[in-house]
């Protein structure tokens, strides 16, 4: 028989805990949300630098919270490829209140201008914005940082009630297998 102790012990209680009082799952120490999971706020500069939050938008409406490659010797096509799907449908997210969050990681040196490198000529719908990560702030809370390298974090999309809870949680081991954005409105309509 296995018996906890120290920093497993408390992190095991934790959960329990939380669990119990809130009746709720809640996000475990060093994992990235899952379906279900509560959601925990964040603030961000977008390209312009105005700043947004996480919980400002989940006062209106869900969101979706994609979590992009970044600038990695150059921007990421596959990244740029699930933006163009998103963006395609951007109706459909509006008509769900829903705010698209597109997150763009990376260190803070040059940062905007790769984030408005990656956008080129491609204008965001008024219920999209795109938000830089410097240092990897927002990337290392919902754990997700991709330690090789040439590489920054995981690409993952996360679908967030007004609640802050996981509803759709996808988050790719590779460059590819994004989710798109037809999964995650089939998703948005459990919320009804």
């Amino acid at each position: 028989m296995t018996l906890l102790s120290g920093p497993v012990l408390a992190k095991s209680a934790f959960a329990l805990c939380a669990t119990v009082m809130f009746g709720k799952a809640v996000l475990p120490p060093n994992d990235p949300p899952k379906q279900g999971h509560s959601a925990r706020d964040f603030e961000l500069k977008d390209v312009n630098g105005q700043t947004q939050k996480l919980g400002d938008a989940l006062s209106k409406g869900p969101a979706v919270v994609l979590f992009l490659r970044g600038y990695c010797d150059g921007q990421c096509t596959a990244s740029a490829q699930q933006m163009a799907d998103f963006v395609a449908q951007a109706a459909k997210f509006k008509a769900e209140n829903a705010k698209v969050m597109l997150i763009y990681p990376g260190t803070a040196d040059g940062l905007t201008a790769h984030a408005k490198e990656f956008l080129g000529r491609t204008t965001l719908p008024d219920n999209f914005v795109l938000l830089t990560d410097p240092e990897y702030t927002v990337s290392n809370t919902f754990h997700l940082r991709w330690n090789e390298s040439g590489e920054t974090v995981y690409p993952a999309t996360f679908l967030i009630d007004m609640q802050f809870r996981v509803r759709f949680s996808k988050i790719s081991k590779s460059h590819g297998e994004r989710a798109t954005a037809a999964q995650v409105l089939e998703s948005m309509k459990a919320l009804h």
